[in-house]
């Protein structure tokens, strides 16, 4: 028995015991999938053909969540259809949801397919991670134990694309003093990441989205104020 069947076999068995209770004619089995993680969720439908969500467990798959009786087997069945997500990706069979309905008469059918917009939402989110990434990198030289005992009254960090390289620098002001100093690339990224991120924002398909840059500017809140990618971070040409 290959994953899919085994996922659908077991869905078909533990899906009625799990929507006990509810009035349903289909259930739904919805998974969302990216490199880095995955989420799944329960969805059926009533007689009058109203969809409804009997448990979520990610915000990010767009459902309510409604705390019910989940599946047994739902962490082997999300661990199963990610070995799964996987394997096609080396394939270069690229999809990244899958539904497994299953009706009254207990078939089911399944569907994996891409979600376009999803999965270009999911691409500006990673992007906007990695500056948040590298604001919290600085706050954590600004806490080592040389400046715990001095206060700083502003703070900046600088990403720069150029050349095929990728630096961050960083500044703090204390008593009117501003210093410079830099974060070793081993420290905090990968260079070909920065370098995907930035050709995939200035020419591939985010294009538009952040505007024309080879700088990062980020103005770091003192202490205690959350840093914000919106707020806080300027792409500049320079």
């Amino acid at each position: 028995m290959d994953i899919v069947e085994q996922v659908a076999k077991t869905f078909a068995e533990e899906a009625p015991i799990a929507l006990e209770g509810y009035n349903w004619v289909k259930a739904m089995l919805h998974g969302y999938y990216t490199p880095t993680g995955y989420g799944m969720g329960l969805v059926f439908i009533n007689p009058e053909g109203i969809r409804d969500s009997a448990w979520y467990d990610v915000e990010f798959c767009g459902e309510p969540y409604r705390e019910t009786k989940e599946l047994n087997s739902k962490s082997e069945l999300n661990n199963l259809v990610f070995e799964y997500f996987k394997h096609c990706r080396k394939e270069g069979n690229h999809w990244n949801e899958v539904t497994f309905t299953l009706d009254r008469q207990g078939f089911v059918e399944h569907e994996f397919y891409m979600n376009v917009q999803r999965d270009f939402e999911r691409k500006i989110d990673l992007v906007k991670t990695a500056v948040s990434g590298i604001a919290e990198l600085v706050y954590e030289q600004l806490a080592e134990k040389r400046y715990a005992s001095e206060k700083w009254e502003n703070a900046t960090a600088k990403l720069v694309v150029k050349d095929g390289n990728v630096t961050v620098s960083y500044t703090r002001t204390s008593n009117g003093k501003t210093n410079k100093y830099k974060l070793p690339a081993s420290v905090f990224c990968s260079q070909k990441m920065w370098l995907r991120y930035h050709e995939m924002t200035n020419n591939g398909e985010l294009k538009g989205h952040f505007p024309p840059w080879n700088t990062i500017l980020m103005q770091l809140p003192y202490q205690e104020i959350e840093f914000d990618e919106e707020d806080c971070a300027c792409y500049i040409v320079e």
